[in-house]
């Protein structure tokens, strides 16, 4: 059968066009899944980083509060000797 007389939908699917079109799909679509698994690890490993800098953060902020605590709870001293 002459190709002007296939119907239009069969002609789209012969061509090398498409061809081309389906090749380069099947090619880079692994490229792709492993850029995107990537691109997960990677904002994974940032927010880890982040929680683990603001646990940091408070921990230095309270250092002076929590010294101030445990010096307020030593038991009272008489003259340099504890106090019975």
């Amino acid at each position: 059968m002459p190709r002007r007389l296939l119907p239009l939908g069969r002609r789209l699917f012969e061509g090398l066009g498409f061809r081309l079109v389906v090749l380069l799909t099947i090619a880079l679509l692994p490229i792709g899944l492993i850029a995107v698994i990537q691109n997960n690890r990677v904002v994974s490993e940032a927010q880890r980083s982040a929680e683990t800098a603001l646990l940091g953060l408070t921990s230095e902020s309270v250092a002076g509060e929590r010294t101030l605590k445990h010096t307020k709870q030593r038991p009272p001293t008489r003259l340099g000797a504890p106090a019975l």
